[in-house]
């Protein structure tokens, strides 16, 4: 028999989006999965959903707990898997057909510790075409034609600006290495906990799987755990920037300083894209997350760029405006 893999679905007030991501689930290619729907005292109906999903499938696990926090449900379903391999699925987002599947397959040929995929953000289900859930490019790349990578050679590569390493989702996991290692979700981080956790988990191997073809579809939504900031999260990426340090000198990784900057500023262009509040509360958490960044020119792209730019000379109207317009236009 196959080895079992081990889904954990963090699940709060889901109840609009976990339809399309149950779905994508109990319809894997790979069989031998067990999905446990982790229910953090969810308000709405999401409960009554997973409780009904699990009377249908053998296979759904529903845990139901108080509401903690993502990092709190990742750790229950971690401590209540029962397969050798985890992954990790957000509950409003969808994955391919064949993602746990083109995940495992190079883990369990080659032994290695971990296997990864490139995702795909949406904003509604219609933008994903049938054969963007039915995957079948499962090239597993790098330029030279090798099955199997080395993490610590490629670690810019997959930051930069790939950003592929820093979510927990999208990947495969070996569950002894986590339980032996205590390698857990840090409870006490509102934001960064996910980035913590893959640098903990990435000193106990080297060798890994990259999987070219998008996998994993997250969505894009307003309202996200993702998309909020606050002084306990902007503490979370100075944690998790530390983190970051701490293992690039450890494993002396190539292009170290221009890994941590673009690190540090990739996470404050997402945060100044937030636009939820009024200008003038806008431009208090623009002026806190100024002082997180120590070179303005490390980002990848040319947008970045220039709002780290505007950033810098205090230009706080334009990138609020931009972020603003932006917005409005995926809500219609």
């Amino acid at each position: 028999m196959s080895a079992v893999v081990s889904i954990i679905v963090p699940v709060y007030n889901s109840e609009k989006y976990l339809p399309d991501c149950v779905e994508s689930l109990v319809n894997q290619s790979y069989k031998n999965i067990e999905i446990l729907l982790v229910n953090d005292g969810s308000t709405d109906g999401s409960l009554m959903l997973c409780q009904k999903y699990q009377n249908k499938d053998h296979r759904i696990v529903v845990i139901n707990s108080r509401h903690g926090g993502v990092s709190v449900a990742r750790n229950l379903g971690i401590i209540k898997a029962t397969g050798e391999y985890l992954a990790f699925v957000d509950s409003d987002d969808m994955v391919s057909e064949n993602y746990i599947e083109r995940l495992v397959e190079p883990v369990l040929k080659h032994s290695i510790f971990l296997s990864l995929c490139q995702y795909k953000g949406f904003y509604a289900k219609a933008e994903l075409t049938h054969m963007a859930l039915i995957n079948n490019d499962i090239t597993i790349i790098d330029n030279n034609k090798r099955i199997i990578r080395n993490l610590y050679e490629d670690f810019c590569e997959l930051c930069v600006p790939k950003g592929l390493l820093y979510g927990p989702c999208g990947k495969i996991y070996r569950r002894n290495i986590i339980i032996c290692n205590h390698i857990f979700f840090d409870e006490n981080l509102v934001n960064g906990e996910d980035q913590v956790f893959n640098f903990s988990y990435f000193c106990f191997g080297q060798h890994y799987a990259y999987i070219k073809s998008p996998l994993y579809f997250y969505r894009c939504r307003q309202g996200s755990l993702s998309k909020t900031f606050s002084q306990k999260s902007l503490d979370g990426l100075y944690f998790a920037r530390s983190k970051l340090i701490e293992f690039l000198e450890r494993y002396n990784v190539p292009k170290k300083e221009f890994i941590i900057n673009s690190h540090c500023n990739t996470d404050l262009s997402e945060y100044l894209s937030i636009d939820g509040d009024g200008f003038f509360e806008y431009r208090k958490r623009a002026v806190k997350a100024k002082s997180y960044i120590s070179d303005y020119s490390a980002a990848f792209s040319f947008k970045r760029r220039l709002i780290l730019l505007m950033l810098k000379y205090s230009m706080y109207f334009p990138i609020y405006l931009y972020y603003r317009l932006k917005n409005i236009k995926h809500k219609i």
